[in-house]
């Protein structure tokens, strides 16, 4: 009896990038789009999984929410807890590494500096070393000819901008789509050529996602790291509003010695001892955070 091999796979990018459609390219490449909205289809990170009948594996595909909807400080903390919700997701589903972690970029009207300023954002919050399990897909071409897609590939690497990010995947650059909606409900001849198109991307990225052999462990990764300063920071800060009402209590017991005038020489001692030990504690822990924010990137 043969064991079932897990691939597990992390989509992410930009909204309205079409992450969704490699999903659902990977899982059933006759599938028709939904009618073309404004909003963005993924709001939750989603789970899907497929089996590979011939080769007998499992595609565990996670698909991330849309990112840098716009541009703000608000909107990029929204952002970090989006990724960082995803990977909570996968540790609550036991998957403790990605084979391969695709970066979705749609350039339909050409390379932007959205493109450039998003994807640059993510692998600087990800981390350098997702890099060597990192591949580049671009979206919305399923009616791209082989030409067309090897002087769009030669453009990305030589592009003056864009040539430092195309480095970075090292799993290499792919290309997706999906059967066009418009052709499809107008019974044009061009699905026929699209279906052969998209179906021969999708068993090139199963193909690449299969022959991964080294995963990325999720625990490595800079975002998981993160992730435990996160936990540490909120333990820290919890911390702190222990010894604060403790110091508070401290110095209404002193006050009420003062006031009633009394004097109980050995109380006074322990009850000051206890006080300067809570500030003491109190002052460590404020100083703890504050170097983690000084050295943190994030804040």
């Amino acid at each position: 009896m043969k064991t079932v091999q897990h691939v597990n796979i992390l989509i992410i990018g930009r909204t309205r990038t079409g992450k969704s459609t490699i999903k659902t390219l990977l899982v059933d490449p006759t599938n028709i789009p939904d009618e073309l909205t404004l909003k963005s289809g993924t709001k939750d990170p989603h789970f899907q999984s497929f089996h590979l009948n011939e080769k007998n594996n499992v595609l565990n595909i996670i698909d991330t929410p849309g990112l840098f909807e716009r541009s703000s400080n608000e909107i990029d903390i929204r952002d970090n807890e989006t990724i960082m919700n995803t990977i909570k997701m996968c540790a609550n589903m036991e998957i403790t590494k990605f084979h391969a972690i695709c970066f979705c970029v749609s350039l339909t009207n050409g390379i932007n500096e959205q493109d450039i300023t998003s994807t640059e954002k993510l692998i600087e919050y990800m981390g350098p070393e997702i890099s060597k399990n990192s591949c580049l897909i671009i979206t919305h071409c399923e009616s791209k000819t082989e030409a067309q897609r090897e002087k769009l590939k030669e453009e990305l690497i030589h592009d003056a901008h864009f040539r430092n990010i195309a480095r970075f995947f090292k799993l290499g650059i792919y290309f997706s789509g999906s059967i066009n909606r418009d052709d499809f409900l107008t019974a044009s001849d061009n699905i026929v050529e699209q279906f052969f198109t998209i179906s021969e991307y999708r068993q090139k990225l199963i193909n690449l996602f299969l022959s991964v052999k080294d995963p990325l462990p999720i625990a490595d990764m800079r975002i998981s790291l993160a992730r435990s300063n996160a936990a540490a920071k909120k333990k820290i800060e919890t911390e702190l509003q222990k010894i604060q009402v403790y110091v508070e209590e401290q110095e209404h017991i002193i006050a009420e010695f003062q006031q009633k005038g009394a004097f109980d020489e050995q109380r006074i001692k322990k009850l000051m001892k206890n006080y300067n030990k809570a500030v003491t504690q109190q002052e460590q822990l404020r100083s703890q955070l504050y170097k983690e924010k000084e050295t943190d990137t994030r804040y």
